[in-house]
């Protein structure tokens, strides 16, 4: 993989070619997936913008935490990524439940900030073919992850404001 000058032209060229082939369940390539989380984050922070791209690409592709700082991706876009991997024991059938990968984010501003992205994103009814129970379940846990990140992002918000006032 090459390097280029820019951190988030690296992050795109990285999911380029990891996701490359790999379509969600309407058909639609993942790497408009992540494209899109990163828009809507409505950001010109870099790194943020770059933890958006990079998002899934350590749960979904052959791609580590290591590979990504080699590439040069700073700690606090390695330390969102991880957060936003969910845990996977590849010698059991063990995936992390998912109110406690959210839970295990309230601390990351910036994992939580591309979690609500995310989140928009995955709900969005123009993304499904068709809405079946399975897509309706999803969209119910969605909606209870969706206030508890945005729960923790106030929390954020208002723990920086009460410490501007001291």
């Amino acid at each position: 993989m090459k390097k280029y000058n820019s951190l988030l032209v690296t992050a795109i060229a990285l999911a380029t070619e990891k996701h490359g082939d790999q379509v969600d369940e309407s058909g639609i390539p993942m790497l408009a997936h992540v494209l899109r989380v990163m828009a809507n984050l409505n950001s010109t922070d870099e790194e943020l913008q770059c933890i958006a791209v990079l998002h899934d690409i350590v749960e979904d592709t052959d791609v580590t935490l290591e590979h990504l700082t080699e590439l040069g991706f700073s700690k606090r876009i390695t330390d969102a990524v991880k957060l936003l991997t969910h845990i996977k024991d590849p010698h059991k059938d063990y995936i992390e439940d998912y109110m406690h990968y959210i839970k295990r984010m309230q601390h990351n501003l910036d994992a939580l900030i591309v979690k609500r992205a995310d989140i928009r994103d995955n709900t969005d009814i123009r993304r499904s073919v068709k809405t079946t129970k399975n897509y309706i379940k999803r969209t119910e846990k969605y909606a209870t992850a969706y206030s508890i990140v945005d729960r923790f992002i106030n929390e954020h918000h208002n723990h920086a404001l009460r410490e501007q006032i001291q």
